[in-house]
């Protein structure tokens, strides 16, 4: 397959219910269907040949000529109905921000206060701070064109502290973030032989100032973060016990947050995995194989985390087998 198909491999990705949703989609406009009759041979092909698909069409005499444009027009239909079919929760609180925005520009000044609150509720439990920006901006704007001038300035004061406080949990999340990335390529470079640079590395990311404790970390998804890299660190160490330790903690707080938790479907997971197999090394086969079950348990919605849980599922239960 060449790299530069980029139609054909993303057609090849498709699940039946994605291709499923792409035709009901294509039915519902109007106009020239030849990009859906593009999609059709493609996905029949087992290899991408541009000579195959013309030949497909060649009592068509315009195609040729407009065959990138069909492609291009295909590429764009094909993503805007996956944005479509995945839409979830970054989608909704998008959707929210966009419909207070809308309302303002009406004038519609309590409607927009009212939706605000409840699309501050959910960005708030879902740690989706820059879009709480957003909406904080919009507050400060009702503020200015609703409010009496002797309760105004309380107000904004409040909405100019909740601010700043979210501003400052933007890079907090972002630095924990940076020194994952640095442990997760330490991790994927290194495996039995170490060297002076490596142990370095894991000297400076123990010592930084984000690692020295939970506290440190401002939100829930920081916090998930510092114990996540701290497994690491220990699991790097041979330590297996705070290995274990951190890998709870994380998990605990992913509990405690089930908003966090199906937006990071994946990392609860791995989380999980790691949980297992760090309770088959010290604590024995009974707490690995109830984390087992958790992650067996955990709803899933797409082909790469249905393929994840399987192999993570069955490798841990032969490790506990032999």
């Amino acid at each position: 397959m060449k790299k530069t198909d980029a139609v054909f491999q993303l057609i090849k990705s498709l699940t039946r219910g994605e291709k499923r949703n792409f035709r009901m989609l294509a039915q519902l406009t109007s106009g020239d269907k030849k990009y859906l009759q593009l999609f059709d041979v493609m996905d029949s092909l087992s290899e991408y040949s541009e000579e195959r698909i013309l030949k497909r069409f060649k009592k068509d005499k315009s195609f040729e000529k407009q065959f990138a444009y069909n492609k291009n027009y295909l590429y764009n239909s094909i993503l805007n109905s996956l944005a479509y079919f995945h839409k979830g929760t970054e989608a909704e609180l998008s959707s929210l921000t966009l419909q207070v925005r809308i309302l303002l520009e009406k004038n519609l000044y309590q409607q927009a206060r009212k939706l605000l609150r409840k699309a501050k509720e959910k960005v708030q439990k879902h740690e989706r701070f820059e879009e709480l920006l957003k909406l904080l901006r919009y507050e400060i704007e009702i503020l200015h064109r609703t409010e009496n001038i002797k309760l105004m300035a309380e107000a904004l004061r409040q909405v100019e502290f909740e601010a700043r406080v979210t501003l400052e949990k933007i890079p907090n999340c972002i630095g924990y973030s940076r020194i994952d990335s640095r442990m997760f390529m330490l991790m994927k470079t290194v495996h039995e032989a170490r060297d002076a640079a490596d142990d370095q590395l894991i000297r400076e990311i123990e010592s930084a100032d984000l690692m020295e404790s939970e506290s440190r970390a401002l939100s829930s998804k920081a916090k998930i973060l510092f114990h996540k890299i701290r497994r690491r660190l220990a699991n790097y160490q041979g330590d297996e016990v705070a290995a274990l330790r951190h890998c709870d903690a994380a998990i605990a707080l992913f509990e405690g947050r089930p908003e966090l938790k199906e937006d990071d479907k994946m990392l609860y997971m791995q989380l999980l995995s790691a949980a297992s197999r760090h309770h088959f090394r010290t604590s024995g086969a009974k707490d690995g194989f109830e984390a087992l079950m958790k992650m067996r348990k955990c709803p899933i919605n797409t082909p790469f985390e249905r393929l994840f849980r399987f192999r993570r599922f069955y490798t841990h239960l032969l490790y506990l087998h032999y």
